[in-house]
């Protein structure tokens, strides 16, 4: 798989604040950091085979 994002934007702030969690983030969590960082949660989660 491989995923392009232009322009980065605050894609590494996103990053980092994600390295930072010292727990796994529920999808609240997670949808605040994506918006905190102009991004949106689209779609289902991707499906592990």
């Amino acid at each position: 798989m491989s995923v392009v994002v232009q322009p980065a934007g605050k894609l590494e702030n996103f990053f980092v604040t994600m390295s930072k969690l010292d727990h796994e983030p529920t999808l609240k969590e997670i949808e605040k950091i994506f918006a905190d960082n102009e991004m949106q949660v689209v779609g289902p989660p991707l499906a592990i085979d």
